[in-house]
């Protein structure tokens, strides 16, 4: 038996197709007749034939016969009952309206073959029309057209009435004063009345109207009755192979204007229409720019649903485990993992993940996920597991939902300090109160992840110093939020294992009572899914976190949290804390920092120094963090100058594993040795500067070439100092503290203000950390303004000795020394030549007292591209440049002889 579904209304592609038209009042009112296609007060109603009616047919007094299969009735069948009395009133009515109407034009016994415009017409004895009769509205949508026939009404075979210029059926209206009759192949327009007497039509006609009798039978053979609404007729549904559903509309009008909301895949010149899964209303404009008077037309495409059977394995990427093949993002299958005996496992493989577009998991089944992903774009409906190991993630699409009906869970895990001494910053992939989640709720205790259990917490600060146990313990003393605000210290709240936290707020907490380097924690409940948003205050600050099951992009949050996009709330950097020395619970023994992260790079956090008796030098474990924030991982924004929604969405998620180095978790230790491809690599030029003194063991500043910044202040790429040291260095930026500078511009005479500042005073020292992405001979300078001696820090420390105090004009980083003897140097030594890309110029620096007379510039093939001649022997020397990309030979030539230099141009 295949098992039902309850997945998410939308997908059933029920599609309904309302097409009802607001209008003005007609003069004649049919009230419940409008139900009606064939109806007479007293009388039967018969078929021969094949034939086709659109709505009801009735009689409060008669039989009914000759409408069942082949012949279609798409309304029901009224008879003698509580409708059809009221059918006869308001059709009495009718009769009464159409009689009282003012007569604005006698006409002849015959109709036919002349063009009418809307009035009330008579003829006091029997009438008939033959050939074509014309009714133009003169584009009135509300115009009528009353036909008063003292006696017989008939046409002649063939006789067809047309309707121009918004003329509408539901306004015409013929009564006769005997019977009506048609001939064969007649096509006519409107509601036809008896009263009395029999109402006919021949083979092959056709009605865009009603057949009515107050006293009289009710007879069509092989015909067509329709209110000339569009209406479907074939429905192809979907297969395995065909995901779209086709409808066919009848009294298609390839003149109108068809609009559909929200739009279909096509329609075609006849009236053919494919769609996707969704709900559908559309209008119909005619060609005169009026809509037609029309109900509401439903048609089910039933989509086909695609079964996990697990008849071949449990690899969800095996073909033969799904009724309809591996599911894909590209088809509107409902793909379902039923309750059966081989649950799926999307495995470790490289390049096999799992795909979606709709994805259900049913109560009681479960997805397994080993070192990899599953990505879902459309909807997930989560009633049964998926569980996530070994770095595993899911990923969910902008507009992705996740089915608020779900009752099941997702598990991940994610790898803590177990050292219980220590902090980390987390936040919760998983919510288990709506918009809230408490650290009790989520938190579990994956010592073994395949059997996890209720962590033991209590208050006591020192609850987790004991033994090893199982389950671990926490204590729920050292678990805080920070949220929103500029008290620093002051305003960090206690939230143990039962205060609420919103999704996206972080939380600090201690490791617990293992004996192991890192303590696997699993995150149990239902996944956090599309956009998250947090308040934040000018100048505040929060502790949030990735709230996803999956890392995020930290540049796109970035992004999305700035000013580009007029969402400015934050400052545009990412500080994430780090606990990595002083094992007590003393607060004046802590050593830790803040690596700082922003699109212009990051560093890691400061260095402790020692403190006598207690601890040895805390250093920073984890290092730079790097673009990718995992999952559960916490970290630290400001608010701009004004404040506002943080947001995080699913744009910015990612799937990037931790081994792969470039998404690390923020903890005191770091034991995956799992390898993977590097990703989002960044060659910017980078100049990483180190500082060291008495109070601070080490700090580092970090410069960074992009040409997507200037000299001022960038936000996103610009990064201020969180928490500076009493003995610090610093990019003296705006008047504040910078940790991160970028600029799109180096060269030879470039200076860069370093600020200083040191309580005690002592000796401190500078010196390059590391050159990335920068040619191989380049060399760093700090040049002293009140000595005015430059100070090469590439190979060697510079050392000063300072007095207690801040120094922010009198150290400068510069690209160059102080011009030196000839004898002092050799030759190509002494001038030093650099192509700068970022401004297309070939700069030449005289380190040497070396006269230059010319510059040459030849390609690979020996062939010259360019030459200078130097008339002035300045120490820098700056030369456009222009020419195509590639690999250059650059010849100075100098009094002393020639130095031959490889450049590159891009």
């Amino acid at each position: 038996m295949i098992p039902t579904t309850k997945f998410l209304f939308p997908i059933f592609l029920i599609i309904i197709f309302f097409l009802r038209i607001d209008r003005a009042e007609s003069q004649i009112n049919l009230e419940s007749i409008e139900n009606f296609s064939l109806y007479t007060n007293t009388g039967a109603v018969s078929n021969t034939s094949t034939s086709y009616i659109s709505n009801d047919i009735g009689t409060n007094s008669g039989a009914i016969s000759g409408f069942g299969p082949p012949s279609v009735v798409k309304g029901s069948i009224q008879n003698t009952n509580a409708i059809s009395s009221q059918a006869a009133l308001d059709l009495n009515a009718v009769v009464v309206q159409i009689n009282t109407a003012v007569t604005t034009d006698t006409h002849l016994p015959v109709f036919g073959s002349e063009t009418l415009t809307p009035g009330v017409y008579y003829q006091a004895g029997a009438a008939s029309i033959a050939g074509t009769l014309t009714l133009d509205a003169q584009g009135d949508p509300n115009a009528e057209f009353i036909f008063k026939i003292g006696g017989a009404l008939s046409t002649a075979a063939g006789t067809t009435v047309v309707l121009i210029n918004c003329a509408s059926s539901d306004k015409i209206f013929w009564l006769s004063g005997g019977a009506i009759s048609m001939a064969a192949s007649t096509t006519i327009s409107g509601n036809l009345i008896s009263n009395p007497g029999a109402v006919d039509i021949g083979s092959g006609g056709k009605i865009t109207g009603r057949m009515l009798s107050t006293t009289g039978a009710i007879s069509v053979y092989g015909s067509e009755v329709d209110h000339g609404i569009p209406r479907v007729g074939n429905v192809t549904q979907p297969t395995c192979g065909m995901t779209s559903g086709s409808f066919q509309i009848i009294n298609y009008n390839a003149t109108s204007t068809y609009t559909f909301t929200p739009s279909v895949v096509s329609i075609s010149g006849t009236g053919l229409v494919t769609a996707n899964a969704n709900t559908y209303t559309f209008t119909v404009t005619n060609a005169g720019g009026c809509s037609p008077s029309v109900g509401s037309v439903n048609v089910v495409i039933t989509p086909t649903i695609n079964y996990w059977t697990g008849a071949t394995s449990s690899d969800w990427n095996d073909a033969g485990n799904w009724t309809c093949g591996t599911p894909t993002t590209l088809n509107d299958l409902i793909n379902i993992i039923p309750v059966v005996t081989t649950y799926p496992i999307i495995g470790a493989e490289p390049d096999n993940a799992g795909l979606a577009k709709n994805l259900e998991i049913q109560s009681g089944a479960s997805l397994n996920i080993i070192s990899n992903s599953l990505q879902v774009t459309t909807n997930l409906m989560l009633n049964g597991k998926i569980d996530l190991e070994g770095g595993s993630q899911l990923l969910q699409n902008t507009g992705s939902i996740f089915d608020a009906a779900s009752t099941g869970s997702i598990e991940i895990d994610q790898q803590g300090t177990g050292n219980n001494f220590r902090y980390n910053y987390w936040s919760s992939p998983v919510h288990s109160i709506g918009a809230n989640y408490t650290i009790g709720d989520v938190l579990n205790d994956g010592t073994d992840p395949n059997a996890i259990k209720t962590i033991d917490f209590d208050a006591p600060y020192t609850y987790a110093d004991g033994i090893p146990s199982s389950p671990i313990k926490l204590s729920t003393y050292w678990m805080y939020k920070l949220e929103d605000s500029n008290l620093g210290y002051s305003a960090w709240t206690r939230v143990g294992n039962s205060g609420d936290l919103k999704v996206g707020q972080g939380y600090s907490m201690k490791g617990s009572n293992t004996d192991a380097t890192e303590q696997n924690y699993t995150f149990l409940g239902q996944p956090n899914n599309g956009i998250i948003e947090l308040t934040i205050g000018a100048n505040n600050e929060y502790l949030i976190g990735n709230p996803y099951p999956s890392a995020i992009d930290a540049n796109k949050f970035i992004d999305d949290n700035g000013l580009a996009l007029g969402t400015g709330s934050i400052t545009g950097t990412i500080y994430l804390g780090e606990h990595y020395g002083g094992d007590t619970h003393y607060l004046a023994d802590y050593q830790g920092g803040y690596a700082t992260y922003s699109k212009g790079g990051a560093i890691s956090a400061s260095s402790n120094p020692p403190v006598p008796g207690m601890s040895t030098i805390g250093t920073s474990v984890k290092g730079v963090p790097k673009q990718y924030i995992p999952a559960g991982q916490g970290f630290f924004v400001v608010g701009d100058a004004d404040g506002g929604q943080i947001q995080f969405n699913n744009s910015q998620r990612v799937f990037i594993k931790e081994s792969s180095g470039n998404s690390i978790f923020m903890k005191s230790n770091n034991s995956k040795s799992e390898t993977a491809t590097m990703q989002g690599d960044d060659f910017r030029p980078k100049f990483r500067i180190g500082f060291d003194s008495p109070e601070l063991n080490h700090h580092q500043i970090l410069l960074t070439l992009d040409k997507n910044t200037s000299d001022a202040v960038d936000w996103g790429y610009d990064a201020e100092i969180y928490e500076v040291s009493d003995n610090d260095i610093y990019w003296d930026l705006d008047n504040k503290k910078y940790a991160i500078q970028v600029t799109n511009e180096f060269g030879f005479d470039k200076e860069i203000p370093i600020g200083i500042q040191t309580k005690t005073g002592g000796l401190i020292s500078i010196n390059v950390d590391e050159l990335e992405n920068v040619e191989k001979n380049t060399s760093l300078y700090i040049k002293d303004i009140l000595t005015g001696e430059t100070h090469d820090i590439t190979n060697k420390t510079f050392e000063i000795n300072l007095e207690a105090g801040e120094y922010k004009n009198r150290f400068l980083l510069v690209f160059q020394s102080l011009l030196k003897t000839t004898e002092a140097v050799a030759l190509f030594e002494g001038v030093d030549v650099y192509m700068n890309n970022s401004i297309s110029k070939l700069e030449l620096n005289r380190i040497a007292d070396i006269e230059i007379l010319n510059v040459s510039l030849f390609n690979f093939l020996g062939q010259q591209v360019k030459a200078w001649s130097i008339k002035k022997n300045e120490p820098f020397i700056s030369l456009p440049l222009q020419t195509a990309s590639g690999v250059y030979i650059v010849i100075v030539e100098t009094l002393t002889g020639k130095v031959k230099k490889k450049i590159i141009i891009y």
